[in-house]
């Protein structure tokens, strides 16, 4: 384990020094009270800290988790104070996260009672964060199971310089991870602007002066047909359902089939290239509509019920009514005439009295045209926003590389060598360990002076 790591540093600066976890801190394991869910022990006023507190808040810090325990509970398991830093050794594992409230934890973390007075504790944390891939690599059990122990984590390696240049490191990667932080926002924030500019470019185009129709003038709409469980097949003709319409898009993660005969048996529900798509129930989520135009990979398919066919007459082009719903005065429409509560749906009364713009089939083909060209546009800044996105941690990577190997700032001739720090946490370590000693031995005296009165009794 420390060979490898060790593979992954270049060699280490003047006054730099190679030590062991186990030489600057114990290792202690959580604890946890049982019967899991027993009254007496949880539901209390103590934060209970949890794999999935660690593994929902991002960042260094933990500051809230969903469960508690009570003070029983907390004698049963390791209570903590604030400012401790924590390693999850199960589950999600080597996720460090320093506390940013008194809190107990249960056996799937480790903690470092001595780091705040021998190291400091944020340079461990991103030891921790660089070391992670690398430690859950090196312990993965089986196919998915990685484990740490308590033997494992003491044997860790640390590359450390003095107390005064680990607080520079820390300010510098803090420094340039918060402008990392604010270029990762800018992007994100861009990202959702760009939701926004398909709806722009949209309204551009639809919001015009041109002949207002209504659905019914322009196309028919035709319900798939309620097949039953026993009428399906292992294979054949994929069956249309309201999963497989999306957003915009036609997806089959969830695929039946019927029969092939059944393409003869209901022709009129056979679905084709170019055919236009939506959801009749549930249609909206989230302000955005489920609706598709299929694909030659998509066919030959066959319509279910509640998905809805448009059946178009030779005034509208497919491509136009496709984009046309998506747009937001369609979707407000929609919106506005749905019924039901728990599964809201459209019928299709309502739903082909809806009005539309349409223009000329030769306008109709020149508005397609740039709606495809912007939209292209658009779709290719995402992209290059996403590659940008997945950047982040390896910029955050390379920033912790750089400073544990002492090239993120420059040294200074002043500090203390850390082989000073630690010969005092040997010697600290030393009359800890004599004081054990002396106590258990106290202890022991007081027993054997304690059996030996009850005998003269």
């Amino acid at each position: 384990m420390s060979k490898i790591i060790l593979e992954n540093i270049s060699e280490l600066p003047k006054g730099w020094i190679w030590v062991k976890i186990q030489d600057v801190t114990d290792v202690i394991r959580g604890g946890s009270p049982r019967p899991k869910g027993d009254p007496r022990y949880f539901g209390g006023t103590i934060p209970w800290i949890m794999i999935r507190d660690i593994s929902k808040e991002k960042g260094k810090f933990l500051t809230k988790t969903k469960d508690t325990v009570t003070e029983e509970g907390a004698k049963k398991s390791r209570l903590l104070k604030k400012g401790s830093l924590i390693l999850s050794n199960s589950g999600t594992v080597c996720v460090p996260k320093i506390l940013k409230v008194d809190g107990c934890i249960h056996d799937g973390f480790l903690t470092f009672p001595d780091i705040p007075k021998n190291m400091n504790i944020d340079y461990a944390y991103y030891w921790f964060e660089k070391i992670r891939a690398k430690i859950r690599q090196e312990n993965q059990q089986g196919v998915t199971q990685v484990n740490l122990n308590i033997a494992i984590v003491k044997d860790i390696d640390v590359p450390i310089p003095s107390l005064n240049e680990q607080k520079r490191i820390i300010d510098k990667i803090e420094e340039l991870f918060s402008l990392v932080d604010s270029i990762e926002q800018i992007l994100i924030q861009t990202k959702k602007q760009l939701k926004f500019h398909y709806q722009s470019i949209l309204k551009f185009y639809f919001d015009s002066d041109y002949e207002i129709l209504q659905l019914n003038d322009v196309c028919d709409l035709l319900s798939g047909r309620a097949f039953k469980k026993s009428e399906y097949s292992t294979k054949g003709v994929r069956l249309f359902q309201i999963a497989n319409v999306s957003f915009g898009k036609i997806i089959w993660n969830d695929i039946a089939y019927l029969p092939y005969e059944y393409l003869k048996k209901y022709p009129e529900l056979e679905l084709k290239e170019g055919d236009v798509i939506m959801a009749l129930n549930r249609p909206i989520i989230n302000r955005q509509i489920k609706v598709g135009m299929l694909n030659p990979c998509d066919v030959p398919s066959i319509l279910y019920q509640r998905v809805g066919k448009f059946i178009l007459n030779d005034n509208i082009n497919s491509k136009f009514l496709f984009y046309f719903l998506q747009f937001s005065m369609f979707i407000k429409q929609l919106e506005s005439s749905l019924q039901g509560i728990d599964i809201p749906f459209i019928n299709k009364s309502k739903l082909m009295s809806f009005s539309i713009p349409v223009p000329s089939l030769k306008e109709q083909k020149i508005i397609i045209q740039k709606i495809e060209e912007e939209f292209l546009l658009v779709h290719n800044t995402e992209n290059s926003i996403n590659l940008l996105l997945l950047k982040i941690p390896l910029i955050k990577n390379t920033i912790l590389k750089q400073a544990f190997e002492g090239k993120l700032i420059p040294q200074d001739p002043n500090d203390e060598h850390p082989e000073i720090l630690l010969q005092k946490i040997k010697q600290e370590k030393e009359k800890y360990e004599a004081k054990i000693k002396q106590e258990k031995q106290q202890l022991i005296q007081k027993q054997k002076a304690s059996r030996k009165k009850k005998n003269v009794k």
